[in-house]
Protein backbone atom coordinates (compact mmCIF):
# COMPACT_ATOMS: atom_id res chain seq x y z
CA UNK A 1 0.00 0.00 0.00
CA UNK A 2 3.23 2.40 0.70
CA UNK A 3 4.48 1.65 -2.48
CA UNK A 4 1.20 1.96 -4.14
CA UNK A 5 1.07 5.48 -2.43
CA UNK A 6 4.70 6.66 -2.73
CA UNK A 7 4.16 5.51 -7.00
CA UNK A 8 1.03 7.61 -7.38
CA UNK A 9 2.59 10.90 -5.80
CA UNK A 10 5.76 10.65 -7.79
CA UNK A 11 3.10 10.53 -10.63
CA UNK A 12 1.87 13.35 -9.60
CA UNK A 13 4.97 15.20 -9.11
CA UNK A 14 5.73 14.15 -12.95
CA UNK A 15 2.75 15.19 -14.40
CA UNK A 16 2.69 18.46 -12.58
CA UNK A 17 6.58 19.15 -13.66
CA UNK A 18 5.69 18.31 -17.12
CA UNK A 19 2.74 21.10 -17.54
CA UNK A 20 5.08 23.63 -16.10
CA UNK A 21 7.53 22.77 -18.83
CA UNK A 22 7.36 25.01 -22.06
CA UNK A 23 5.51 23.39 -24.83
CA UNK A 24 7.40 23.13 -28.29
CA UNK A 25 5.07 25.37 -29.73
CA UNK A 26 6.51 28.16 -26.79
CA UNK A 27 9.79 27.21 -27.46
CA UNK A 28 9.77 28.08 -30.74
CA UNK A 29 7.83 31.24 -30.51
CA UNK A 30 10.39 32.27 -27.94
CA UNK A 31 12.53 31.88 -30.96
CA UNK A 32 10.89 33.69 -33.23
CA UNK A 33 10.69 36.38 -31.11
CA UNK A 34 14.02 36.50 -30.17
CA UNK A 35 15.50 36.70 -34.09
CA UNK A 36 12.18 39.08 -35.29
CA UNK A 37 13.40 41.74 -32.54
CA UNK A 38 17.02 41.64 -33.37
CA UNK A 39 15.86 42.55 -37.23
CA UNK A 40 13.12 45.06 -36.31
CA UNK A 41 14.86 46.79 -32.99
CA UNK A 42 17.50 48.89 -35.46
CA UNK A 43 14.83 49.66 -38.07
CA UNK A 44 12.40 51.43 -35.66
CA UNK A 45 14.77 52.88 -33.34
CA UNK A 46 15.98 54.82 -37.29
CA UNK A 47 12.21 55.32 -38.16
CA UNK A 48 11.03 56.85 -34.72
CA UNK A 49 14.52 59.39 -34.66
CA UNK A 50 13.40 60.06 -38.67
CA UNK A 51 9.58 61.11 -37.08
CA UNK A 52 10.88 63.20 -34.55
CA UNK A 53 12.89 64.86 -36.78
CA UNK A 54 10.32 65.60 -39.40
CA UNK A 55 7.60 66.25 -37.14
CA UNK A 56 9.73 69.51 -34.81
CA UNK A 57 11.95 70.82 -38.29
CA UNK A 58 8.60 69.95 -40.98
CA UNK A 59 11.57 69.06 -43.29
CA UNK A 60 10.30 67.01 -46.30
CA UNK A 61 13.78 65.39 -46.46
CA UNK A 62 12.98 63.97 -42.91
CA UNK A 63 9.29 62.51 -43.55
CA UNK A 64 10.81 60.79 -46.82
CA UNK A 65 13.20 59.28 -44.90
CA UNK A 66 10.67 58.52 -42.45
CA UNK A 67 8.25 57.14 -45.20
CA UNK A 68 10.84 54.15 -46.61
CA UNK A 69 11.76 53.23 -43.28
CA UNK A 70 8.25 52.51 -42.53
CA UNK A 71 7.53 50.92 -45.56
CA UNK A 72 10.76 48.90 -44.45
CA UNK A 73 8.90 48.08 -41.44
CA UNK A 74 5.91 46.92 -42.51
CA UNK A 75 7.34 44.86 -45.34
CA UNK A 76 9.09 42.76 -42.80
CA UNK A 77 5.39 42.60 -41.41
CA UNK A 78 3.83 41.06 -44.67
CA UNK A 79 5.98 38.05 -44.78
CA UNK A 80 3.20 35.44 -45.49
CA UNK A 81 5.60 32.80 -44.25
CA UNK A 82 6.17 34.20 -40.54
CA UNK A 83 2.83 34.95 -40.80
CA UNK A 84 1.71 31.32 -41.38
CA UNK A 85 3.71 30.70 -38.55
CA UNK A 86 2.23 32.64 -36.10
CA UNK A 87 -1.07 32.13 -37.23
CA UNK A 88 -0.50 27.82 -36.60
CA UNK A 89 1.35 28.65 -33.17
CA UNK A 90 -2.30 30.83 -32.77
CA UNK A 91 -4.31 28.65 -33.28
CA UNK A 92 -2.87 25.62 -31.90
CA UNK A 93 -3.65 27.20 -28.08
CA UNK A 94 -0.48 25.24 -26.72
CA UNK A 95 0.65 29.00 -25.45
CA UNK A 96 0.09 29.43 -22.39
CA UNK A 97 2.87 31.71 -20.54
CA UNK A 98 0.75 34.60 -20.53
CA UNK A 99 3.70 37.20 -21.33
CA UNK A 100 4.11 35.20 -24.65
CA UNK A 101 0.57 34.82 -24.95
CA UNK A 102 0.38 38.76 -24.99
CA UNK A 103 3.63 38.65 -27.35
CA UNK A 104 1.92 36.21 -29.99
CA UNK A 105 -1.01 38.45 -30.41
CA UNK A 106 1.05 41.59 -30.92
CA UNK A 107 3.12 39.76 -33.34
CA UNK A 108 -0.44 38.02 -35.38
CA UNK A 109 -2.07 41.60 -35.44
CA UNK A 110 1.02 43.35 -36.56
CA UNK A 111 1.02 40.77 -39.67
CA UNK A 112 -1.84 40.43 -40.37
CA UNK A 113 -3.23 43.84 -41.04
CA UNK A 114 0.15 43.74 -43.43
CA UNK A 115 -0.70 40.97 -45.37
CA UNK A 116 -1.41 42.94 -48.19
CA UNK A 117 -0.22 43.52 -52.16
CA UNK A 118 3.14 45.25 -51.79
CA UNK A 119 1.84 48.03 -54.09
CA UNK A 120 -0.68 48.89 -51.77
CA UNK A 121 1.11 48.50 -49.20
CA UNK A 122 3.31 51.57 -50.58
CA UNK A 123 0.37 53.56 -51.17
CA UNK A 124 -0.64 53.22 -47.62
CA UNK A 125 3.03 54.22 -46.47
CA UNK A 126 3.00 57.50 -48.39
CA UNK A 127 -0.89 58.55 -47.56
CA UNK A 128 0.01 58.34 -44.02
CA UNK A 129 3.35 60.10 -44.32
CA UNK A 130 1.73 62.88 -46.11
CA UNK A 131 -1.28 63.14 -43.46
CA UNK A 132 1.44 63.17 -40.70
CA UNK A 133 3.60 65.85 -42.37
CA UNK A 134 0.41 68.20 -43.16
CA UNK A 135 -0.92 67.82 -39.64
CA UNK A 136 2.39 68.85 -38.47
CA UNK A 137 3.30 71.57 -40.29
CA UNK A 138 -0.15 73.24 -41.10
CA UNK A 139 -0.56 76.94 -39.81
CA UNK A 140 -4.17 78.08 -39.30
CA UNK A 141 -4.86 82.06 -39.35
CA UNK A 142 -6.36 84.08 -37.89
CA UNK A 143 -7.58 87.76 -39.65
CA UNK A 144 -5.34 86.89 -42.41
CA UNK A 145 -2.45 86.31 -39.80
CA UNK A 146 -0.61 82.69 -39.96
CA UNK A 147 -0.52 80.99 -36.23
CA UNK A 148 1.20 78.49 -34.80
CA UNK A 149 -0.51 75.86 -32.74
CA UNK A 150 1.59 77.22 -29.46
CA UNK A 151 -0.32 80.72 -29.80
CA UNK A 152 -3.73 79.11 -30.57
CA UNK A 153 -3.24 77.25 -27.78
CA UNK A 154 -2.28 80.32 -25.52
CA UNK A 155 -5.36 82.58 -26.74
CA UNK A 156 -7.46 79.59 -25.89
CA UNK A 157 -6.26 79.31 -22.37
CA UNK A 158 -5.72 83.00 -21.48
CA UNK A 159 -7.77 85.53 -23.44
CA UNK A 160 -11.62 85.98 -22.46
CA UNK A 161 -12.97 87.86 -24.94
CA UNK A 162 -15.15 85.13 -26.67
CA UNK A 163 -15.31 86.65 -30.16
CA UNK A 164 -10.89 85.90 -30.30
CA UNK A 165 -11.28 82.42 -28.73
CA UNK A 166 -13.88 81.25 -31.49
CA UNK A 167 -11.95 82.95 -34.21
CA UNK A 168 -8.51 81.02 -32.62
CA UNK A 169 -10.87 77.45 -31.93
CA UNK A 170 -12.38 77.26 -35.63
CA UNK A 171 -8.28 78.22 -36.68
CA UNK A 172 -7.32 74.72 -35.17
CA UNK A 173 -9.89 73.32 -37.40
CA UNK A 174 -8.20 74.55 -40.86
CA UNK A 175 -6.26 71.29 -41.06
CA UNK A 176 -9.14 69.63 -41.71
CA UNK A 177 -10.00 70.42 -45.97
CA UNK A 178 -6.26 70.35 -45.87
CA UNK A 179 -5.97 66.40 -45.21
CA UNK A 180 -9.75 65.22 -46.06
CA UNK A 181 -8.58 63.81 -49.52
CA UNK A 182 -5.86 61.72 -48.12
CA UNK A 183 -8.12 60.66 -45.34
CA UNK A 184 -10.85 59.94 -47.09
CA UNK A 185 -8.46 58.09 -49.73
CA UNK A 186 -7.19 55.91 -46.76
CA UNK A 187 -10.81 55.38 -45.84
CA UNK A 188 -11.39 53.45 -49.29
CA UNK A 189 -8.97 51.63 -49.67
CA UNK A 190 -9.76 47.57 -49.50
CA UNK A 191 -8.50 45.39 -46.20
CA UNK A 192 -5.76 43.05 -45.69
CA UNK A 193 -8.15 39.84 -47.28
CA UNK A 194 -5.17 38.15 -49.56
CA UNK A 195 -4.72 34.42 -49.98
CA UNK A 196 -2.37 34.50 -46.93
CA UNK A 197 -4.90 35.85 -44.79
CA UNK A 198 -6.95 33.01 -45.23
CA UNK A 199 -10.45 32.93 -43.31
CA UNK A 200 -9.68 36.72 -41.21
CA UNK A 201 -12.67 38.31 -41.08
CA UNK A 202 -13.39 41.68 -40.15
CA UNK A 203 -14.17 41.94 -36.58
CA UNK A 204 -10.46 41.18 -35.98
CA UNK A 205 -9.60 44.47 -37.55
CA UNK A 206 -9.91 47.61 -35.15
CA UNK A 207 -8.31 50.97 -34.85
CA UNK A 208 -5.19 51.35 -33.93
CA UNK A 209 -4.58 52.81 -30.67
CA UNK A 210 -1.51 52.35 -29.15
CA UNK A 211 0.40 54.19 -25.64
CA UNK A 212 3.51 56.42 -27.47
CA UNK A 213 5.86 58.44 -27.10
CA UNK A 214 4.60 60.90 -29.52
CA UNK A 215 7.14 63.80 -31.17
CA UNK A 216 6.07 67.37 -30.86
CA UNK A 217 4.49 69.44 -33.57
CA UNK A 218 7.37 71.62 -35.08
CA UNK A 219 6.47 74.38 -33.41
CA UNK A 220 6.30 73.42 -29.50
CA UNK A 221 8.95 72.44 -26.86
CA UNK A 222 10.11 68.83 -27.18
CA UNK A 223 8.89 66.77 -24.58
CA UNK A 224 10.14 63.20 -25.45
CA UNK A 225 8.48 61.86 -21.85
CA UNK A 226 5.15 62.69 -23.01
CA UNK A 227 2.89 59.98 -23.80
CA UNK A 228 -0.55 59.97 -25.16
CA UNK A 229 -3.26 58.07 -27.41
CA UNK A 230 -2.28 57.90 -31.01
CA UNK A 231 -4.80 56.88 -33.63
CA UNK A 232 -2.71 55.21 -36.62
CA UNK A 233 -3.21 56.79 -40.05
CA UNK A 234 -4.39 53.95 -42.79
CA UNK A 235 -5.58 51.93 -40.35
CA UNK A 236 -8.62 48.42 -40.82
CA UNK A 237 -11.89 49.68 -38.83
Amino acid sequence: MKILSTAIVMLTITIVLSGCEPSTKEKHLEKFITAHVEKIKPIMKEANLAYWNAAITGSSENYNKYSKLQLKIRQIYSNPEEFTFLRDIKESGQVKDAKLARQLDELYNAYLENQIEPQLLKKIVDLGTGIEKNFSTFRGTISGKKVTTNEIKEILKTETDSVKRKKAWLARKQVGPVVAREVTVCQKLPGPFSSAAGSANLSEFRPSISTSTRAPRRDSNPQPSDRQFEIKFCKYL
